[in-house]
This record gives structure tokens, sequence and C-alpha cells, in this order.
């Protein structure tokens, strides 16, 4: 008797090469467009939808240009402790196309100092690309460290 499996030829998958390019970026702001602010019965501060757009200082070419961040936060003025979250349209310079960008940071009690981090994933000619990262404030603006991850290039 035969066994059903005989003469099956089974193909492994095709493993995707991709790429690991480490970036580092310093994001220094332009200009700053303030979102609604509100404050609740407790004192904390709610901001939706500030727009910043920053300049991009960076190693990489998949990231130096122009930057575009929506911010939202929860902020309790007394602790200088809170949440943040938003997007971000990155547009390099050196490419027709860039990421959009999700992420999110908490404030750590000093001052404005906040920290995060996080996820995008590319367009144009950077579609099927991903981005991970994590940023922290700096007096200028923004430092982030990160990888671009370029599949089958």
């Amino acid at each position: 008797m035969r066994s059903a499996r005989a003469g099956l030829v089974v193909a492994a998958p095709a493993s995707a090469r991709v790429t690991h390019l480490p970036f580092t970026t310093e994001d220094h702001l332009v200009s700053a467009v303030d979102g609604t602010t509100t404050v609740d019965g407790a004192g904390k501060i709610h901001v939706r939808g500030s727009v910043w757009q920053m300049r991009v200082v960076s190693d990489s070419p998949y990231l130096a240009g122009d930057v575009t961040v929506v911010i939202n936060y929860n902020l309790d003025p007394v602790t200088m402790t809170g949440t943040m979250w938003g997007t971000s349209t990155q547009l390099p310079d050196a490419f027709d196309g860039g990421f959009t960008t999700h992420w999110t940071g908490t404030f750590t009690g000093d001052a404005a100092v906040w920290t995060g981090r996080g996820v995008g994933q590319g367009f144009g000619e950077l579609a099927g690309m991903q981005m991970r990262y994590t940023v922290a404030w700096a007096p200028f603006g923004d430092v982030m460290d990160g990888f671009v991850f370029t599949p089958g290039r």
C-alpha cells in the first residue's frame, strides 16, 4: 500500500530578506500650532491636536528631511507626569514618499521632559518599509534612535 504522501513535494517557504538599518535623528522645531487645551476639575491639562513642524537632521537618507507631528497629551502640572500620543508624517528629502507613524510617550516628572516610542509604515517610494524608534525630548526638539526595515532590498 502506498502512502498518501508518496510523491508529494513540499516546498520550504521562501524567507524574506529584511535589512535593519540603524538611524539617529535630531528633530529641530521650526513651528508649532497650539491645539485645543482644556483643564479638568483636578487641574490636569489636556491638549488635543497640537501640530509641530520640524526639520530632521539624520545619518539616514530615509529620515533626513521634514516631519509634521500631531501631539495630544494629558499632563498633571503639579507632578509633571502624564501621557502623550499622536501621529507623524516623515518626508525625507531623498525620496518621493515617506513614513506615517503612530507614537506614544510619557512625561517623566522632570519639567516637560518626555520619552516615547513609535512605529511607522512607508508610503510612496518607501512603501513596504517600516521604521521603529524610541524618542526623547531635547532642548531643540527631539532625538530619535531606531531602525528602518527594508524588506527585499
